[in-house]
């Protein structure tokens, strides 16, 4: 048991000394000893050396990974080369793919992906950064006010905000610290007034001509308004959707309040009669 403890320490020994002995201590007990580089024994060392090379099969060869690969009655096979050329038996030498950069139209250029060198770390990730956008894709980007504008007469159609007189001032400060023209600001009215026609936005519920009526409200409330921009925009929101603001006079909940608004617009003429989409005179 003595032996079995001293040789389990041997096993164990600092990874300074050059080999460990088992030495009789004067009491009659074993002692594990380590013997340290500058006082080994080379005779030992050599033994030792030996011992550890016929460790393992004869039959085996160390892995060599430039050595070429030689088939019995067949070509030798050289080793990969990630970064040299290929050359094909009785064919063209194939060069490496080299990566180029890529320009986007309008856009930046992306550069090609570099795979880190051996021993390196790959860079770390920076979102859009290898694209040459500097603050990334998420970036907050400035904004010019149309997201408000747009934002606004949405509130409009909806009934959120009340159409009329303090309604119209709003709308013409926010184009006028945008320095937005009449037409661009029409415009925004006229989109909302489409979709609202055709069908393609059901924000307002099934009440469509309660929101076209709205806008038609702030498109009258715009031209009374003592400003060339109000002016245009009514002018140009008016001439924009003209048949989505006639389709009022065809609903009764609606007709007798959209009448004076288009007649002050210019898109029906007189206040005597007037013939409603139906066909059915006023």
């Amino acid at each position: 048991e003595t032996a079995q403890a001293a040789a389990s320490v041997l096993s164990q020994g600092p990874s300074g000394a050059a080999y460990g002995v088992s030495q009789s201590s004067p009491t009659g007990g074993i002692n594990a000893v380590w013997v340290m580089p500058d006082e080994a024994d080379p005779a030992q060392l050599a033994e030792l050396a030996k011992q550890a090379k016929s460790s393992g099969p004869s039959n085996i060869q160390p892995y060599a990974a430039q050595s070429p690969m030689s088939i019995p009655g067949g070509p030798a096979i050289q080793p990969y080369q990630p970064n040299g050329p290929v050359q094909v038996p009785g064919g063209p030498t194939i060069q490496p793919y080299m990566p180029a950069s890529k320009q986007i139209p309008g856009g930046p250029v992306i550069q090609p992906y570099m795979p880190a060198g051996p021993g390196q770390r790959p860079a770390p990730f920076m979102p859009a950064g290898q694209f040459g956008i500097p603050q990334g894709m998420n970036a907050p980007r400035p904004s010019d006010g149309s997201s408000g504008r747009r934002g606004f007469v949405e509130s409009i159609a909806k009934g959120d905000i009340t159409a009329g007189p303090q309604s119209a001032k709003r709308f013409l400060s926010m184009c006028a610290s945008t320095k937005v023209t009449g037409t661009q600001a029409a415009e925004l009215i006229c989109e909302r007034a489409r979709r609202l026609y055709l069908g393609l936005d059901d924000s307002c519920g099934v009440d469509t001509d309660s929101a076209i009526m709205r806008l038609l409200t702030l498109i009258d409330a715009l031209a009374q308004e003592d400003s060339p921009v109000g002016k245009e925009t009514s002018a140009e929101a008016a001439r924009g959707i003209n048949e989505e603001l006639l389709s009022l006079q065809s609903n009764a909940k609606h007709r007798a309040a959209a009448g004076p608004m288009l007649q002050r617009l210019g898109l029906i003429k007189g206040a005597s009669s007037s013939m409603d989409l139906l066909g059915a005179a006023e």
